[in-house]
């Protein structure tokens, strides 16, 4: 009885040690994939433009991104004031992960309207990301978000088809830190 005991103790421990470092190895893959996107943690302000029916706007913008869960997740957040009129017009804040058993980015984007997307992302060597999406009848988007002499820049385009991109959004922001 006393060695049944012992053995059922040694299992356990020995389950239990497999768990811990399968747990450390899912927390490495996905540190790894986001370490891709390091460059973009901190504080970030600057200015753009976003093109509308009617005209082009101006706007300045802060960006604010943090790694949370043992840097497993990036939060995403900002801000772009309108230059015109100090009104608010972009609010949005997204989380991206890493899925290590699908081998992806995830990324879902929230706007100030209660609405999200989940969004179609790709995170090259480099740092840049892409990530974009479609909803329902409207055109295509995406951003491309690259890092240029220690500047973040992003320009954001639509597809109408036949696969023809057209910019309609650039965004520049310097690191405040």
């Amino acid at each position: 009885m006393k060695n049944n005991l012992l053995l059922i103790i040694l299992l356990f421990s020995v389950s239990l040690s497999g768990k811990a470092q399968q747990s450390t190895i899912t927390d490495s893959l996905a540190i790894k994939a986001l370490g891709k996107l390091q460059w973009l943690e901190g504080n970030w302000s600057g200015e753009g433009w976003v093109d509308s029916r009617d005209a082009r706007h101006f706007f300045n913008q802060t960006e604010s991104i943090r790694t949370k869960v043992k840097g497993t997740v990036m939060l995403i957040e900002g801000l772009g004031i309108d230059k015109a009129n100090a009104e608010i017009k972009h609010e949005a804040f997204a989380v991206v992960s890493y899925d290590i058993f699908a081998r992806k980015y995830l990324m879902r984007a929230f706007k100030s309207d209660g609405k999200y997307v989940d969004a179609k992302i790709n995170v090259e060597d480099d740092g840049t990301l892409v990530w974009g999406f479609k909803i329902d009848d409207a055109p295509e988007v995406r951003y491309t978000i690259k890092k240029v002499n220690e500047k973040w820049v992003e320009i954001g385009e639509f597809n109408l088809g036949a696969g023809k991109w057209t910019k309609f959004y650039e965004m520049t922001l310097n690191k405040q830190e």
